[in-house]
């Protein structure tokens, strides 16, 4: 059966919901922009489901479900293609496993049975929250009423989807099947039931089939590509969902068959504009989907694919991409099995970007032919800033490419040639151009056949004035005196530019110290302030880690009082549960959800 628009999915159900075709004018004008990926007519489809209206025996929920709880399954045949379109779209959200709240003004505590299982026929609405349930808007605190405590599979927020606003709504999908695990009666009018949803031994009800259709017509002007049914990710689907414009997907295991699902939820739906994709099993293939997409998507400024395997021929692909891209700014490649042909690629394509700012390609075997290629493309490059070339085999021929483009590239500001086969004699090749650099603020080489330090470290630079107590403790990674200091420090302190022209965020983004970072980053540390190297702290960053760490932690002041002093605030689960009301103690000593209980 073909999907309909929702105008012709409705007309067979006219006698049943006269003002059908009015609900229907208002459904779409609400859902004109749609959201999670669904188009118009998918996302009306469900508004329209939660519309009421008077008489309420004619609202379209309340007649579907009366005829999804009668046998009589002819009664069904008009509302096919109604349910084909809001089961479409429905599937097209991503299965959310929690515990939610349902309610009914009536007792049905004979009704259930501890350990056995009944099937709901019809949707269901339910709410993450039990004080939404209670309001006298819902359910009420009076009268006989049955509280469902359920842990469902797979229910759907559909919050942005439905004409009630009420927060974390989630639809229950018809014929869902559950064992009743526990009952608690509170009071003389409230029961409490707990169930579990449960897989049956067959389908009781025939779901759409859904493909994960990546829209290549409309952004790469080419046919449109899909997923074989059989390919579905649910854990990444939810993984997305519940993440923002920072899309962090770093070691989820993720195959080729998983990118095109990226694309189209965390690319095209969200609008990321940060992509972490570091560790995962990405080849070739998976490249040449995210290439696609970097020719013409706008949003994306940031993607990091470090430690996958994309190999040369995947590198290729993404630097064709760069010759349209405008918008990408931070390119991490680090460890994916790149060579001379690779390199070879994105120098070329260094020559016609003029957005991308940073580029790592560092632990690839590219050696010196590789480094010969960035530096002829950087003499053209007026935009990269940042180069890590760290484990790619350069050896002291290499440096000679590099100082020769570095006597007239002074847009480059971070050249990084760590664990690279360079002796002193390479490195004074490299210091000789760097003396006539004047854009160039940090050059670091670390190298077991140099024979002693040729380029001091930052953060050691000498001063006559004593560093103050807290920068060490940042530097010298003490953890405990770094807090302790912390409770009496205002931003002033935390921010101070030492003798040495570092801030403590500076040295502890340099020596690796995750944890201080993480500290710093939470209770508001400028990352702003530039060293006297012209570095900010993000420049300063030895790993990835730490770097991600500016991305996921937002820049916010919120832990800070209006007198700048940082206030501290500790809260102990008992404290919770010690103001927790009656029926919260209940639950909480009935059922094995603490977590859930503890967030209402």
């Amino acid at each position: 059966m073909p999907l309909l628009p929702l105008e012709k999915a409705v007309e067979p159900i006219v006698s049943c919901c006269p003002d059908i075709h009015r609900r229907v004018f208002i459904a779409m004008s609400n859902c004109e922009n749609s959201a999670d990926g669904l188009d118009q007519n998918e996302s009306a489809a469900i508004f329209l489901y939660t519309m009421e209206w008077e008489p309420r025996d004619e609202c379209l929920y309340y007649v579907l479900n009366k005829i999804l709880r009668t046998e009589n399954r002819q009664k069904l045949k008009p509302w096919y293609s109604y349910l084909r379109l809001i089961l479409n779209a429905l599937q097209k959200l991503p299965p959310q496993k929690l515990t939610v709240w349902r309610g009914v003004p009536l007792d049905l505590n004979q009704q259930y049975e501890i350990g056995k299982r009944y099937v709901w026929w019809a949707f269901s609405s339910c709410t993450r929250s039990l004080a939404v349930l209670e309001s006298e808007q819902f359910l009420g605190k009076h009268g006989p009423r049955t509280l469902f405590n359920i842990e469902c599979q797979n229910g759907k927020t559909i919050r942005s989807h439905s004409y009630i606003d009420v927060e974390d709504e989630i639809l229950l999908l018809p014929a869902a099947q559950f064992e009743v695990i526990s009952k608690l009666k509170p009071s003389s009018d409230l029961n409490i039931i707990h169930l579990r949803q449960v897989d049956p031994p067959f389908p009781l009800i025939e779901l759409p089939l859904t493909t994960m259709t990546v829209r290549l017509k409309s952004h790469f002007n080419k046919d449109e590509e899909q997923l074989p049914n059989s390919y579905q990710n649910d854990k990444l689907e939810q993984l997305i969902y519940t993440q923002g414009h920072d899309m962090d997907l770093k070691r989820q295991e993720l195959i080729d068959n998983d990118i095109p699902i990226v694309i189209q939820r965390a690319i095209i739906d969200k609008k990321c504009s940060y992509l972490n994709l570091r560790s995962n099993k990405i080849t070739e293939e998976g490249a040449q989907c995210l290439a696609k997409v970097l020719q013409s998507h706008t949003s994306l400024s940031m993607l990091q694919i470090a430690e996958n395997k994309v190999g040369d021929g995947g590198v290729h692909l993404i630097a064709q991409a760069l010759y349209k891209n405008t918008h990408l700014n931070f390119l991490d490649l680090t460890n994916n099995n790149i060579k001379h042909k690779g390199a070879q690629s994105l120098a070329e394509a260094l020559r016609a970007n003029s957005t991308l700012e940073s580029l790592y390609i560092g632990a690839n075997q590219i050696g010196d032919s590789g480094a010969q290629c960035f530096s002829a493309a950087l003499k053209h490059n007026t935009t990269l800033k940042t180069l890590s070339l760290d484990i790619t085999g350069v050896t002291d021929n290499g440096t000679i490419y590099l100082a020769e483009m570095l006597t007239t590239n002074t847009n480059l500001t971070n050249l990084y040639l760590d664990n690279n086969n360079l002796t002193n004699s390479g490195v004074k090749i490299l210091m000789d151009a760097v003396c006539n650099n004047h854009g160039l603020k940090r050059l670091d080489i670390r190298c077991s056949q140099m024979t002693k330090t040729t380029i001091p470290s930052p953060t050691t630079a000498t001063s006559s004035n004593k560093c103050s107590d807290f920068y060490l403790a940042c530097r010298n990674n003490k953890i405990e005196e770094v807090q302790a200091l912390l409770e009496t420090m205002d931003t002033n302190d935390i921010d101070r530019v030492e003798p040495n022209g570092m801030t403590a965020l500076h040295a502890a983004c340099f020596h690796g110290h995750l944890e201080i970072v993480k500290l710093l980053l939470m209770v508001g540390a400028d990352r702003a302030i530039q060293s006297k190297y012209g570095n900010l702290p993000f420049g300063e960053a030895r790993t990835d880690e730490i770097k991600e760490l500016f991305y996921l932690i937002p820049n916010s002041n919120r832990l800070q009082s209006n007198k700048g002093t940082i206030e501290w605030e500790i809260i102990d689960d008992d404290d919770i549960v010690d103001d927790a009301t009656q029926i919260r103690h209940l639950l909480k000593s009935t059922f094995d959800s603490t977590s859930e209980l503890t967030s209402m």
